[in-house]
Parts: C-alpha cells; structure tokens; sequence
C-alpha cells in the first residue's frame, strides 16, 4: 500500500478487513520509516477500538457501589 494512502479512513478499513488476522506484519523494502509509521498508525487505531470498547463495557455495567440495600 502506498504510504500516500494511508488516511484514517483507510487504515480503519485495513483494520476491519484484517480483524480475523492474529498477527499484521508491516514492511517497506526502500525506507525504514514507512513501515514503521503504517504500523503504528495501525495500532492506533487497534488501541483507539479497545479504549471504545472498554469504555461502552464500563458505561453498561452499573456501579455497584452506589446501590443502596434494602432489607
């Protein structure tokens, strides 16, 4: 993939089309910096996916703490 391309739109993609690929390994042949930046722009929005869901998991689960009991 051309590093041109690499917008968040299609690096959201790449990370939906890759989603059942346990491991993504990214290499540029001419340049030590393409590479690394794919990547990193991949695991970023891998991580920005994770803070989501932890964060939706954490609005849905009620807070214990804050119940009263009534006996």
């Amino acid at each position: 993939m051309p590093s041109e391309t690499h917008t968040n739109e299609v690096i959201k993609e790449l990370v939906d089309r890759l989603s059942t690929v346990p491991r993504v390994v990214f290499h540029c042949a001419l340049s030590q910096v393409r590479g690394p930046t794919a990547a990193r722009a991949y695991a970023a929005e891998l991580e920005r996916r994770a803070s989501a869901k932890d964060i939706a998991a954490e609005q849905a689960t009620p807070n214990l703490k804050d119940r009263k009991s009534v006996v």
